[in-house]
């Protein structure tokens, strides 16, 4: 989840970046590792960008087999 501290409004396509950052940081940081251990063979990724009441999720599924 990434938040926004600016205090100018940011676009649409700015939180879509954010949360596709989020996306990239899960995947750098590998959280997922503990799930390809147990055998997960698909997981679906969301990343969360919010600034005041504006918000964007965006969602990517990955294969860990």
């Amino acid at each position: 989840m990434k938040r926004s501290r600016a205090k100018a409004q940011l676009s649409n396509a700015r939180l879509e970046g954010l949360a596709k950052q989020a996306i990239e940081q899960i995947k750098r940081k590998d959280y997922v590792e503990k799930l390809r251990k147990s055998g997960v063979k698909k997981a679906n990724l969301y990343g969360f960008a919010f600034q005041n009441k504006a918000s964007c999720i965006v969602s990517e599924g990955i294969d860990l087999g």
